[in-house]
Order: C-alpha cells, then structure tokens, then sequence
C-alpha cells in the first residue's frame, strides 16, 4: 500500500508525516505538485528550507506519483479533480485541513523564519476549497490539525484503522514523537 497527504497549506503536512513515520511509513522527502516535485534531503532540512529550488524537478503529478514505493508517504496540496482521484485511485488519503486564520497566521510565521518575502501564499480561500473537495470522497480520512495539536486518541485510533485496518501503535506516543521531530516547516529545538 502507498499513502499521500492531502493537505491545505499549513494545516500540519509534515506534522501528519512525522506521524505516519512513527507508525512505521517511510517518508522519504516527496512534496508533489501539479507540474513539479520537490524531493527534500530530510539529513538537511534547513537547506531544504532556505533553498527549495535546489530540491525541485519538473514533473507532472501522474508521473511523479510513480516515484513513491511501497509502504510510502508523499505530501501534496494537489487540488480536487475526477482526473487526480483516478490516478490515486490505489492509495490511501488522508486530507488535513485547519481553519483559514491559523493557516495565514502559520504561513506568517513560516515566510520571517525561512527568510522568503517574496513567497506568494497558496492560502487563498479558493485553493483551500478545491482541496477540501477531497473529503467527499468515500475512500478519504480527514484529520484536522487540532486532532493532531491536541493529540486526539479517538481521532488518532481512526487514522490507525483506515490506514492499517487495526491499532497497531499507541497513538498518544506516536503523536508525541511527532511533535518532538523536525520538519521542513517547523523547526523543534
């Protein structure tokens, strides 16, 4: 089984991958977009901060979707269409969503730490939307940033059994691994 994150901008990507590491899913860097891929060096995440062009590559989605192996995790904040669900017809989503103002408050605080001013924010109302469209689906777990936040067992329990089709690992200690990681947009010291 393969495994993406659906999610709106800043509504804890790389949180819910470091989730998905601690219950044993391999996530190797892979941030897909509709035309483009960043491959992250997750040994350096400050460069891949700093310099994200450096990690990136121009692909479209249905073939940078090929790129992620068996027992995998990527990232994307790919939009709804009929087009991406067929092509993920054969993997598991888990769509994130978090409400607008702390997602604009979180991409604030992202753009002064990573020293990119000139980032335009992929928060529009609109583009949060589309991607939101995703939790239609039937075959889609939708977690919100608070479940994470406030390490919400019952939530976390959910995920567990539409990922793997029982609990597996203890949730609580799962998300507190989580949160003490690093990650290319939050920076845990």
């Amino acid at each position: 089984m393969r495994y993406i994150i659906i999610s709106q901008p800043k509504a804890g990507t790389y949180l819910c991958a470091n989730l998905l590491q601690s219950m044993g899913i391999i996530f190797e860097g892979y941030h897909l977009a509709e035309s483009t891929y960043h491959k992250y060096d997750l040994s350096n995440l400050d460069d891949g901060r700093k310099n994200p062009n450096k990690y990136a590559f121009d692909l479209n989605f249905s073939e940078s979707i090929k790129l992620i192996k068996d027992r995998h995790v990527c990232v994307t904040h790919i939009p709804y269409s009929k087009e991406y669900l067929e092509i993920l017809k054969d993997y598991k989503k888990i769509l994130l969503l978090r409400d607008w103002k702390s997602c604009r408050d979180s991409w604030s605080i992202w753009i002064k730490n990573t020293n990119r001013p000139n980032f335009t924010s992929p928060t529009s109302e609109e583009t949060r939307e589309n991607i939101a469209k995703w939790g239609l689906e039937k075959d889609v777990f939708i977690m919100n940033f608070e479940y994470m936040k406030n390490t919400n067992i019952e939530k976390l329990n959910e995920l567990q059994k539409f990922l793997f089709g029982q609990i597996l690992f203890d949730s609580k200690k799962s998300m507190e691994e989580s949160f003490e990681k690093d990650s290319l947009t939050k920076i845990r010291k």
